[in-house]
């Protein structure tokens, strides 16, 4: 009998989370320990008998799948690994898959993510309705054939693998509206990528990838688009062709400037670039990128914050901290819908009082700057819940201030 721990509490026996038509193991997310075949085949006959539309086998220390799983024929989602949050994430010990997977034709997604599989059977090819295919964390070099058979695909996610190429036949997943391949191995890209005409977001951070093709700029539909953690020295001009973006990352690479191209990109509303060399904030970022809600630019080399940016009414979001900035312009005060502001690791000498005009700013860091004074219009931020201004030479807060800031979380040190 297998051991299932949950909460810490252990059991001696498995007992099924069940809904309608679901059948799962440990839905808390806790460790399975030592499950025989016999107790796993009970578990896909019960699915099978029942009509189990979504079978959750994950964190059960799998190193086989039975071909008995070929039996559910009415699942349509099939879980054998999967994310349990941001950073972790839950699944078994598999190699391979049984070709009788392929007889499961009902399946609309199929979780396969952290375990070690570097190939697929040929019998996949055989689930016509599949849409959403997720293969994180496993030891792909490239891309199964069987793939790019699968022509109702519109989600396929491949990230921390090892794929070395990604090869022309990526054409043929017309439909495909998102394709994650960040932390592999791919130094280029087809001319066919150009050819995906629905894609709205591709996940290309962590790879060797020194340009782009010219195809790439046909990617109209694009909304979301990381080229984080590679070589890149600049920022490619082919993105002016997204007119239709909203989030673009380009973090922790070796970027120098923000080119003048950024600001025909009038729908983006994220743009991080954080961990790069840039030295100057161009007047288009807030000239033109009206719709902006989060600017990041944390750890660069800015020394100036534009004045310009205080047009930026939609920001929720400035992170500029670990720059060389020495002074912070009265404009920002205009940020009416500014949530977040840190600016730590500057070289700050004041903060001028149209910040106390900052009605909805949450959290305002200013730790380890060259700040002596506080401006009693901060006592005006009452929606302030964090203020940190440790790391500067501020000898006291007016109390007159600190009896206005309501319920906020105040530091800093004595002079």
């Amino acid at each position: 009998m297998a051991k299932v721990t949950v909460n810490g509490q252990l059991s001696t026996a498995i007992s099924p989370h069940q809904t309608k038509n679901t059948v799962t193991i440990n839905e808390d997310y806790g460790e399975i320990e030592g499950m025989t075949r016999e107790e796993l085949l009970q578990l896909i006959d019960k699915a099978a008998s029942e009509g189990s539309k979504v079978l959750d086998l994950s964190g059960l220390g799998l190193e086989e799948l039975p071909p008995e799983i070929g039996k559910c024929t009415q699942l349509q989602r099939l879980i054998l690994g999967k994310w349990i949050d941001e950073y972790e994430g839950l699944g078994n010990k598999l190699t391979a898959l049984p070709p009788e997977i392929g007889k499961l034709t009902n399946l609309k997604i199929l979780q396969l993510g952290f375990n070690a599989l570097s190939s697929l059977p040929d019998e996949m090819s055989q689930l016509v309705n599949l849409k959403a295919l997720h293969l994180p964390k496993n030891q792909f070099t490239q891309l199964p054939d069987c793939i790019f058979q699968l022509h109702q695909l519109v989600f396929l996610g491949c990230r921390d693998n090892q794929i070395f190429i990604l090869p022309p036949q990526i054409q043929n997943l017309k439909l495909l509206e998102t394709l994650g391949l960040g932390g592999n191995q791919l130094q280029c890209l087809p001319d066919e990528i150009g050819t995906l005409q629905y894609l709205k977001g591709f996940h290309l951070w962590g790879n060797p990838i020194e340009s782009l093709p010219e195809s790439f700029g046909k990617l109209e539909n694009l909304r979301t688009f990381s080229l984080s953690k590679m070589v890149l020295r600049e920022i490619p001009e082919i993105i002016s062709k997204f007119s239709k973006l909203r989030c673009l990352h380009i973090w922790d690479s070796q970027i120098t400037e923000i080119p003048e191209v950024v600001g025909k990109l009038s729908n983006l509303t994220q743009l991080h670039l954080w961990n790069n060399q840039i030295t100057e904030i161009p007047e288009v970022v807030g000239g033109k990128l009206s719709n902006l809600t989060q600017l990041h630019l944390r750890s660069n080399q800015i020394a100036k914050i534009p004045k310009v940016l205080g047009k930026l009414l939609n920001l929720t979001q400035l992170y500029l901290r670990d720059n060389q900035i020495a002074e912070i312009p009265e404009s920002l005060g205009q940020l009416s819908n500014l949530t977040q502001l840190d600016l730590r690791d500057n070289q700050i000498a004041e903060i001028p009082e149209s910040l106390g005009q900052l009605s909805n700013l949450i959290q305002l860091d200013l730790c380890n700057n060259q700040i002596a004074e506080i401006p009693q219009s901060l006592g005006k931020l009452s929606n302030l819940i964090g203020i940190n201004l440790s790391g500067n030479k501020i000898a006291e807060i007016p109390e007159s201030l600190g009896q206005r800031i309501s319920g906020a979380t105040v530091e800093f040190d004595t002079a």
